[in-house]
Formats: C-alpha cells, structure tokens, sequence
C-alpha cells in the first residue's frame, strides 16, 4: 500500500487499523419477506407487536440483513438470523439529539431465530399516515467484503496521526489528502469505519465505546434519481459497543445521520 509522502510519516499507525467491512450493493428490486434489504417490507410475525413511535405511528424499514446471505461474517457479527433497522418519517428520520441510544422513534431489531411458517408472518404491513423517508425506493442487496483504514472522519484519526491541534495547516493538508487521494470512507457498508459530514457524535456526545458500525446507509443518488437520501448529501449510521454485540444485545444502540 502507497501513502501519499505527507502520509508516510504514519503510514504504520494507519495500517494498524486495518479492518474487514462489508459494502453494501444496491439494487431496485421486488424483495421477499427474507431477503436483506432497504426499504421495502420487513419480515415480522403476526402475533408480535409491530414497532411504533412515540405518537403510535408505525416506523418504516429502513434496513434488513439476513446474515446467511453472508459468505464471510465479520468478526463478532451474527451469522445467522435477521437485522432490522426501523425508523421514523418526518423531522430528523427518528434522530434524538439529546439520547442517540433512546429507542423511541427508532428501532433495531434481532430476530435469532426465523419462523419457517409462512402462515403466521406478517403480510398487511401498518404504514405511517405520513411523512418523508430516507430510502424511496426498495432495493435489494448485495455484499462485497473488503478490508478498509480507519476514515479521517473517525474520532480516533488524530489520535492515529499525531498533528497538534494548533497546527491547522498541517491538519487540513493531511485531512483533504487522506480524503481526496487516498481513502474517505463513503458508500452502504456493515462494520468497517464512517463518513460523516459533520464531526463523529461519538466522542462528544458521550459514546466513546460504540466502536462497531452496524451499518453505514449512504446517500446514494448515482441514478437518474435519488434512491437514498440523507438530507443534502447525508449519511445514517448505526454503532454498537463490542460487549453488547457479542451478547446480541440491540438495547443500547446510537442512531444518527447528518448532512451538508
């Protein structure tokens, strides 16, 4: 691997945060009750409470995984069972600034074990009256496993790259190079690091242990229209902790995305 000369002074520091993630394929597709997913219609069954906000309306789906569709699982992830991501319509998609791991206008749900009876799914799926979403069309999706550094939108990056914070030339030159020629971080992914807009909430919102990125869901308008949108140019992110990912714990989840 080639750094960029400003680079190479941390080139080792750098490939020591190499990692496995998984980019994410999109498709705009028909999708069954199984398949992994964003948009579209979630596997839930009928005797289970359907997920809803704070005002009673139901939440959309904005991603499903069905990690046997996964030929290498990442370290730590489920390989079996589904992965579901739910979300709000309307102002801020289900977003709370004030508690990122506040599971109310949101939801991530882990269903271990799949019910092989198509009788008792659930077929008439409760739609919000209203709103605007994210994800405006159904898409299935593919996975493409690839091993990626940590993205200088990563809050650790400058514990990496040991630039004082009084040096603003310096850092600005080494952050547009490391974005622009060598790695930024963007696109659909499981695991892997983040893209962000803005700055990483995790450190100074209070979520320094929410190291594992459940899933990236980018802006993705490289059609003839948007199919995925995030605001102007956006990102939505969802971070566990590795303790509460080993014990498939889905309670303690930050949820954020943000904007240009």
């Amino acid at each position: 691997m080639e750094f960029p000369e400003i680079l190479k002074p941390f080139a080792d520091d750098l490939l020591a945060t190499r990692q496995e993630s998984l980019l994410i394929g999109v498709k705009e597709d028909k999708t069954e009750p199984l398949q992994s997913k964003f948009g579209g219609n979630p596997y839930w069954l009928k005797d289970e409470p359907f997920p809803v906000g704070i005002d009673g309306e139901p939440l959309l789906l904005l991603a499903q995984i069905n990690f046997a569709e996964i030929e290498t699982p990442l370290k730590h992830f489920p390989t079996i069972g589904i992965l579901q991501f739910f979300a709000s319509p309307g102002t801020f998609f289900g977003m709370n600034l004030d508690n990122m791991t506040q599971q109310d206008n949101f939801r991530v749900v882990y269903h271990e074990t799949i019910e092989q009876d198509e009788s008792k799914w659930l077929t008439a799926i409760p739609l919000p009256s209203d709103g605007y979403f994210p994800v405006e069309a159904e898409l299935s999706l593919s996975f493409y496993q690839k091993e990626e550094l940590i993205s200088q939108a990563d809050f650790r990056f400058w514990e990496i790259v040991d630039v004082p914070e009084d040096n603003w030339e310096l850092r600005h030159e080494i952050q547009e190079t490391y974005f622009e020629d060598f790695y930024h971080g963007q696109g659909h992914k499981i695991g892997g690091y983040p893209y962000f807009t803005q700055d990483d909430p995790r450190l100074y919102s209070g979520y320094p242990d929410h190291l594992i990125q459940l899933l990236q869901m980018d802006t993705d308008d490289s059609g003839t229209k948007p199919i995925i949108r995030w605001g102007d140019l956006g990102a939505g992110h969802f971070f566990i902790t590795e303790e509460d990912l080993k014990r498939r714990d889905f309670s303690n989840v930050v949820y954020y995305w943000d904007c240009f």
